[in-house]
């Protein structure tokens, strides 16, 4: 059962690598379709909620869970993550400011400031909150004008964007080239190893906005696969303020600065 939370919260994770290069040839001012989707997504998706099959391979073992969902905007997230017959794995809340992770096999509890280092330790996935609430919304994290496009790459049905990274390292954006919406995004880091891969498809629209059905993720450098097949997605419905939970009395709260 240990395993089984341990495969679960390492979220987000597909080794599937579109490999990548580096141009020599770069166009500084065509990232306007790629600010114009991305201003687009932000101004008009308010919300989502949706549940998800969730199928994670980790070193050739292979678990299968129902995850819910839900994203007030880019404000908060949480996440409900059941076993079978519905029983509880985990929860986590997350906001611009603070996160709480609840671990009901191992009846452990962690909260503290959402960046990707204490996320990591918790979920073991090296996001920060911005970084899980704009992947799941299908958005890139940051500033979209900050990319360039690699005017070399071949495919003549796709936009390939790249930026460097805060931390060092580089980000890929492809995006397709009719409607500019994200097919996959990927992190590189300064010895050129991937270390986040994130690819979308099967796009359907909802209030007039494209949201993706299936989601892979990968943290590549720790061997785990993970799909998501979401259902029942409803977007921009009211929400509350979302969505804290409660930590059971006997379980203690580990925090983090």
């Amino acid at each position: 059962m240990k395993q089984y939370t341990f495969s679960i919260f390492r979220l987000f994770s597909l080794i599937v690598i579109i490999p990548f290069l580096t141009y020599a040839s770069t166009d500084n001012s065509s990232s306007m379709l790629l600010q114009e989707v991305m201003k687009a997504r932000n101004t008009d998706l308010k919300s989502i909620e949706m549940n998800a099959d969730l199928t994670v391979t980790m070193q050739g073992q292979t678990n299968n869970a129902q995850c819910e969902f839900i994203m007030l905007g880019k404000d908060s997230l949480s996440m409900h993550i059941t076993g079978p017959f519905g029983f509880s794995v985990a929860k986590l809340f997350a906001s611009s400011e603070y996160f709480l992770f609840l671990d009901n096999l191992q009846g452990r509890a962690i909260e503290g400031i959402p960046n990707a280092d204490n996320l990591s330790k918790a979920t073991f996935i090296p996001l920060s909150f911005n970084d899980y609430v704009s992947l799941l919304r299908a958005e890139i994290p940051g500033n979209a004008a900050e990319y360039i496009r690699l005017s070399d790459y071949a495919d003549s049905n796709s936009i390939l964007y790249k930026k460097p990274h805060s931390l060092g390292g580089i980000e890929f954006v492809l995006c397709s080239k009719t409607d500019g919406l994200i097919k996959q995004y990927q992190r590189k880091n300064a010895e050129g190893i991937t270390e986040i891969s994130v690819i979308y498809s099967g796009y359907q629209q909802y209030d007039s906005i494209m949201i993706p059905k299936n989601v892979t993720l990968s943290v590549p450098t720790k061997e785990i696969l993970m799909k998501i097949e979401a259902q029942n997605i409803k977007v921009n419905n009211n929400i509350s303020t979302a969505m804290r939970f409660k930590v059971p009395s006997s379980i203690n709260i580990l925090k983090m600065e």
